[in-house]
Order: C-alpha cells, then structure tokens, then sequence
C-alpha cells in the first residue's frame, strides 16, 4: 500500500499540501505536533484550534483579525494579549491571570476602551480607573462597576442616561444629568424624591426634573402625579399625542397638542371648531377623527392631504375638484365622478384614467391622461378605440406595452 506521500503526489499535491495533510493523520494519534506548516493563513481557525505548535507571529496575526481566538492561545504573552483585547476588548476574558508576566491593568485599561462591557469579566481589573473608562465609552458598564464612586456614576449616566438604573440610591442632580442626556431615563427616576434641603427646594427640583424629562419625551406626562398646567403645555408641545395621558385638557393645551400633531384630536372628546382647523391644517389625515365637519375644514384636509377624501362625510364639487387638483389619482374615492372631475383628475395624474368609468371616457378626458403620461393610453376602454382617433401622434419609444 502506498504511503501518504507516494498517494500525494500522485495526486498533484504540493510538498506543502502533502505535510499538512500528513500532520493531520498523524494528529489523531497524538504524533507529528512539531510540524509548524510555513506561510499558513492566519485567518485559518481550524490552524489555531488544532495541536499544532504555535508560533508568537501566527498567534499575534490570528488574534489581530479576532481577539476572541486569544481562547485558543496556549503561550500568551503580553504583545499577544494586546493584540487580542484591542481588536475585540471582551477577549479579556480569555486572558490567563495566572501568567506573572502580563500587566493586567495595561490590559484591562486596552479592553475597556474598545468595548466598555469588557468591566464584566474577572479577569478585568475592578478598580475606579478602569470604571471610570470604562462608562465613558458605555455608560452602561455601570452594572459591572462594584462600589462605584459618584464621579463615575455621573460619567455612566452623562455617555448613557438609562444607566441610572445601576445607581443605588440616586440624588435629584445624578437624575437630571439622566434626564438631559435622554428623556427615557425618567421611568427610572420617579421615585428618587429624596434631597437635602426645605421642602419649597425639594419641591423646586423636582419640578426641574419633570420639565427636563417633559422636554426629552412628552409622554412621560405618565409618570407624573397630577401635572401642572404647564407641565401639560410642555409635554403636547413636545409630542401632541402625549395628549393621551392627559386626563383633562383645557383649550391651550388642546391646540398646542394638534398644532404639533393634527393626530392627537383623536384624544379629544367633542373637539371645537378652532381645534379641528388647527388639527386638519396639521394633517389633512386628522380628519378622519372629526365626526362633525364643516365643509371649510373638508377643504383644508383634501388640499394638504388629498387622501383625506375617504373621510368626508360629505363630498362637495368644491372639495373633491380640491382633492383631485392635489392627487389626481385619489380620483378613485369620488362618489360621484363627473367628466370635469374626471379631466381635471387625469390632467394631475394621467394615470387617474384607470379609475375613470367606460362611460365618462370622452375623447378629451382620454387625449388630456395620453399626454399627461403615456402610460395611461393602457387604461383607455378598449371600445373607444373604434370611435375616435386621438391626434397624438406616438413615437416607437412611446408605446408603454
């Protein structure tokens, strides 16, 4: 029987490809590991995984291209740990603390500032110099942090305010901080009320802290016990659909609620007139929350939103000739199309003539949708094509299909 080598070249094999693959045989027996193979690919994990004797340069490239394969490091040393946790700082986990000759807070400060949840692992050094960069590139690091000082917890929230949470007993300033840097931190802060000082200053911060909060995200007018009239103001001026959470309203807040969002009328119960012209003006769409309408305010909603058009409860000429003037193609929601309606749509949009029926297709509202877009000769009633000759006149190019 042939050997290994004798069966490789006669396979065309390389000499190079012949000792790997003879190394592999060989490593199932536990024999052949002094074979380093020359110009391997350090991309190659199976290499590093394998009983294959390391070389410093092979391990220092593989790790450089993943840190996470410093687990498959057997001889680490310091320039190999490096390599490692600066390309992926939760490779830090993989370090050996029992090699002496590593410096694990070099090491810890590398990993922390690639990846700031790398504090979480052991292996890290749990001291405050590495937690304070460590939230400073993750605020969220926090939660790995044992007795933190205040000067990194207020770092944490200041790179990312919901680590609040990670706080144990937070004062009304750590939560501000949470606050201004992001308006979802307020959840977590709602029960901090506890600060030194009279209560008018108790009172007073707290205050601040709402408003803070209000101007991050209005709909933390949830979290809040019995807002104030201006606390109301500044949330719907924020997100008018905060409006929900408002259990009353007055006629202020109301229309600042749909002068930032028209949507927000839905939240209101027996709008007045002037709300639902603010609220349609905003958005035409609100108008399919107003269930008494005027036809004034039909009219705002189709000419800044002609798909409000559905929502009329009545469809004046003046609205719909509005709407098909904006979107030619809302053509299809008229109840009761007339040939004007139907010239006027397809002169906005050629492609309205789908929706204009056999019967209304004139000569003139069909030559008008050809030359608005030529794709709309398609749509032309096939019957029609026997009775007249349309006048235009199409290149090649011209023809849609």
């Amino acid at each position: 029987m042939k050997n290994i080598i004798d069966l490789g070249v006669a396979a065309g094999l390389s000499e190079e490809q012949i000792k790997g693959a003879d190394l592999m045989l060989r490593n199932v027996t536990g024999e052949g590991l002094d074979y380093q193979p020359t110009g391997v690919d350090p991309r190659d994990l199976a290499l590093l995984r394998r009983n294959v004797a390391q070389t410093e340069e092979f391990a220092l490239a593989s790790v450089a291209i993943d840190g996470m394969r410093l687990k498959f490091v057997r001889e680490q040393n310091q320039a190999i740990c490096k390599a490692a946790v600066e390309q992926n700082g939760l490779a830090i986990q993989y370090v050996k603390v029992d090699n002496n000759s590593l410096n694990m807070l070099e090491l810890s400060i590398m990993a922390v500032k690639q990846n700031g949840l790398a504090l979480q692992y052991p292996t890290c050094c749990d001291i405050d110099e590495v937690h304070q960069i460590a939230v400073k590139h993750d605020g969220m690091a926090l939660a790995f942090c044992t007795y933190p000082t205040l000067e990194t917890c207020e770092l944490a929230v200041q790179q990312n305010g919901l680590a609040i949470q990670y706080v144990q007993h937070p004062n009304i300033e750590l939560c501000k901080m949470a606050v201004a840097q992001t308006g979802a931190a307020f959840p977590l802060c709602v029960n901090v009320m506890h600060t030194s000082g009279s209560h008018d200053t108790v009172m007073a911060d707290i205050l601040s802290l709402n408003e803070l909060a209000l101007l991050g995200d209005g709909n933390n007018i949830r979290y809040i016990d019995h807002p104030s009239a201006q606390e109301k103001r500044i949330a719907v001026e924020e997100n008018g659909r905060a409006l929900k959470y408002i259990g009353f309203a007055d006629l202020e807040v109301q229309k600042a609620a749909v002068k930032q969002n028209g949507l927000a009328i839905q939240f209101i119960h027996n709008p007045s007139e002037e709300v639902v012209d603010i609220a349609v003006e905003q958005n035409g769409g609100a108008l399919v929350y107003v269930k008494y309408q005027l036809d004034r305010q039909r009219l705002i909603a189709v000419k800044n939103y002609a798909y409000a058009l559905p929502y009329c409860t009545q469809q004046s000429i003046t609205v719909v000739m509005a709407a098909v003037m904006t979107d030619g193609l809302v053509l299809q929601y008229v109840l009761r199309p007339t040939p004007e309606v139907c010239l006027a749509a397809v002169m906005e949009d050629g492609n309205a003539l789908q929706f204009v029926p056999a019967a209304l297709q004139t000569e003139a509202i069909c030559i008008a949708a050809i030359k608005q877009s030529k794709f709309a000769l398609q749509y032309v009633d096939h019957s029609l094509f026997v009775e007249f000759h349309t006048g235009y006149k199409f290149d090649d190019d011209d023809i849609p299909f």
